[in-house]
């Protein structure tokens, strides 16, 4: 996964374009729309996961509040507006700290309503004027098997050009 990377570029009101580049091929692929449901380099991530939810494309409804911790997190089901999305996902339970604005936890239900996935933050640290994990953990319940990201020298409002967020630069690994 060395030297891997992904870009999304989002599109309003159709589906994102993701393109995927390896480097032992020096060549990047365009992820189809119909593969977003698919893992994410073998990890526990799907491709959709790496990208950011709609949020037009989803309903929304308040479900109270729960302990995460020594936090107390709102709880908010997002389910999508339309059933025919291409999705692994039936609705989404995000658990948001309403003080930092950040969420630490999504349990992810298949379309029957089986706890499939579990992503989970860890080590929030404060960047500027917000808050973002250090640590992300996707937990897969099918097959007892989780991915962990660790982030480091993240840096948010760094002035970075567009030009950057094309397949040229992906290629390139900027």
């Amino acid at each position: 996964m060395n030297g891997s990377g992904v870009l999304t570029i989002e599109r309003s009101g159709q589906a994102d374009d993701q393109w995927l580049y390896l480097p032992a091929y020096h060549t990047s692929r365009k992820v189809p729309a119909n593969s977003r449901t698919d893992r994410y380099m073998g990890t526990d991530f799907a491709f959709e996961d790496v990208s950011a939810d709609k949020i037009a494309a989803n309903r929304y409804a308040t479900m109270g509040s729960a302990r995460l911790g020594d936090r107390t997190y709102s709880k908010i089901e997002q389910t999508p507006r339309d059933r025919r999305e291409v999705s692994s996902y039936g609705r989404k339970i995000l658990f948001i700290d309403p003080e930092r604005l950040l969420i630490g936890r999504i349990d992810l239900y298949d379309r029957s309503g089986t706890l499939i996935k579990q992503l989970e933050g860890s080590g929030a640290v404060r960047i500027g004027t917000v808050w973002r994990w250090s640590q992300m953990t996707m937990t897969d319940l099918r097959i007892r098997h989780r991915t962990v990201i660790d982030y480091s020298d993240r840096q948010i409002g760094s002035g970075a050009g567009a030009d950057l967020f094309t397949v040229r630069s992906l290629e390139r690994g900027r």
